[in-house]
């Protein structure tokens, strides 16, 4: 099983590709409203190990992942195609307070 912020980057690409909404935020802001702080995030794609698209966001956790993610494997630069995000890598990397946190899945 992948962390929250991995699993919550993930279901935003998904979201795109089955037109389908799986992310309820109301739900999320209430069950963690440690989501809600705005902490410098970064987000990278990988494929084969290789980091082929990176964005960087400053806003609301939250946002910054559900729409970073949308943002980073659609709008910026090419397209993620089905067989890449198959295959792909997610990595967030949070500037906190205490240091910074990286998840890779």
């Amino acid at each position: 099983m992948r962390p929250l912020l991995l699993q919550l980057a993930y279901d935003s690409i998904e979201e795109v590709i089955q037109a389908k909404k799986k992310i309820d935020i109301k739900e999320l802001q209430q069950k963690y409203p440690q989501l809600q702080e705005r902490l410098p995030t970064t987000l990278r794609i990988y494929i084969d190990n290789e980091c082929i698209k990176e964005l960087q966001k400053d806003g609301i956790l939250l946002s910054n992942i559900v729409n970073g993610a949308k943002e980073l494997a659609f709008i910026q630069g090419k397209p993620l195609l089905l067989r890449e995000y198959l295959s792909c890598e997610l990595e967030i990397s949070i500037d906190t307070p205490n240091g910074r946190l990286t998840h890779r899945a």
